[in-house]
């Protein structure tokens, strides 16, 4: 596969799609296609090796994802009109409204638990009103179950969202989950899902990388939140087996 150099800013990523630098604007729509068609929750690996473009490829998803219902920026209109083919292609990635975040999990890695970086992460996301009051809640019951589990507090997140900073208090830990779990799914869009790109997980440290699978496998278990993993999937493989043992088969699917 071509390596390629190119920043994903915003200019970057609208010039390569409305131009197909890379080649992928197929590989993007049949993506972008494929969550709309899904009611159920997903969870999907970008597998390339360093290099390969990956970063900039799910950067390039989440601007259709983005504004495929919506955008005042007429080059951006033009970018999301040019990856759908024929006179259904639009309709096509617009059976369903998304919400994004991005997720950098090497940037992370040097954290004790993942959900606290997660949630910082869904904190400073610039989205509507409604879903950051949604999200205030979200936190304080993400801040008890590090309370509950772990040695951080995310009192200091809370206090910043919100002016009274009292946490949500709860002694059982599988109620916290059904909690967390259902309130970040109103995160998502009315009727719609919550697509949250994880990126650069092949290269943190084993111990985070599988800490950070786990976490979003016991805390985001919902038909309306979807993970999207860039990764190299041999590496992840190593990673796995690493951390596990070398007599766990671990297969890619």
């Amino acid at each position: 596969m071509k390596k390629y150099d190119m920043q994903p800013t915003t200019d970057n990523l609208i010039s390569s799609i409305t131009k197909d630098i890379t080649g992928r604007n197929q590989n993007i729509y049949y993506l972008l296609r494929l969550l709309n068609e899904q009611d159920e929750a997903m969870s999907i690996a970008i597998n390339g090796s360093w290099g390969t473009g990956k970063t900039f490829f799910i950067k390039q998803c989440q601007l259709i994802l983005d504004n495929a219902f919506s955008c005042k920026n007429d080059k951006i209109t033009q970018a999301v009109q040019t990856i759908c083919p024929g006179e259904k292609g639009l309709a096509n990635i617009q059976k369903t409204h998304f919400r994004t975040a991005y997720y950098d999990a090497w940037e992370h890695d040097n954290e004790e638990d993942p959900i606290a970086s997660l949630i910082r992460c869904l904190a400073t996301t610039d989205w509507s009103t409604r879903a950051k009051e949604t999200l205030v809640k979200a936190t304080q019951i993400g801040a008890s179950i590090l309370n509950a589990t772990t040695h951080i507090d995310l009192e200091s997140l809370a206090k910043k969202l919100r002016n009274n900073s009292n946490l949500l208090k709860a002694d059982n830990i599988e109620l916290l989950k059904e909690q967390f779990n259902t309130t970040l799914a109103k995160l998502a869009p009315e009727q719609g899902k919550l697509i949250i790109f994880i990126d650069e997980l092949d290269r943190c440290k084993p111990t985070y990388a599988v800490k950070l699978l786990e976490r979003i496998k016991h805390y985001f278990n919902n038909p309306n939140v979807s993970f999207i993993f860039s990764t190299d999937l041999e590496q992840l493989r190593h990673t796995i087996t690493q951390y596990y043992g070398s007599k766990l088969t671990v297969t890619n699917t």
